[in-house]
């Protein structure tokens, strides 16, 4: 492939345009990167001190905790419900004084159960506005549930305090069968696009965020383009 001879660039500026165009938010507001484990793990390291709580369901995506033991906090495991959901209310009942970062992974992994979308709402307004909310979506293209305006990309958003992960790679299995395509899997995470206007404690999180892509993950997405969905945020 054309330019896969180069060193990786820094931050993928076109390729975070592109996709701030297709999600409808500012090009500052999206952050891209070698698969969403890359992007959450940065996350955590800018608003993490030392001994910072995370609210999580559990079980859900098994690498969560391991990156939080390496940002330096600590654990929250709220329990699934009898039927593999997330618990949200009982998530929310668990965010306290040293909670920074509470993580939706939705569709669930590994259960593969989703969160209605008024109780995800429900929860998002609970939540304190100086806890950060991430919403991995990596499998939302296995989601195939309509989905309302006040949860699109430049809604969620616009609360201030939420970001939304997702990755291209999950997407295009979701149409169609792909193996042993690894190499190629890009992500992105999108929220507000000013880090200082963030009601946030910490301030490190670097704009626009210096993570290298290779040319081949760079071009793969630019050059893959999913159908319209006219439902889909």
């Amino acid at each position: 492939m054309s330019g896969a001879t180069r060193y990786p660039l820094i931050g993928g500026a076109d390729l975070s345009a592109a996709l701030a165009a297709s999600l409808g938010v500012p090009d500052a507001a999206v952050a891209v990167a070698d698969g969403a484990l890359p992007l959450l793990d940065r996350l955590l390291l800018a608003y993490l001190r030392p001994g910072d709580e995370v609210v999580m369901a559990w079980r859900s995506y098994e690498a969560y905790p391991l990156s939080v033991q390496v940002a330096g906090g600590r654990s929250v495991q709220v329990p699934l419900t009898d039927s593999g959901a997330h618990d949200l209310a009982a998530m929310a009942a668990a965010i306290g004084p040293s909670t920074r970062v509470a993580i939706v992974c939705n569709p669930n992994n590994p259960t593969g159960t989703v969160v209605p979308w008024s109780a995800l709402s429900d929860f998002l307004d609970a939540v304190p506005p100086d806890v950060l909310v991430v919403l991995d979506e990596a499998y939302t293209e296995y989601d195939a549930r309509s989905r309302p305006a006040s949860m699109s990309v430049p809604e969620l958003a616009r609360r201030g305090n939420v970001v939304v992960l997702r990755t291209l790679l999950q997407g295009a299995r979701a149409r169609r069968p792909a193996r042993g395509l690894p190499g190629l899997v890009s992500a992105e995470v999108a929220g507000r696009s000013d880090p200082s206007s963030r009601p946030s404690r910490s301030r490190r999180w670097p704009s626009p965020p210096p993570w290298p892509r290779s040319p081949t993950r760079r071009c793969s997405p630019l050059a893959w383009r999913p159908p319209a969905r006219s439902a889909r945020g």
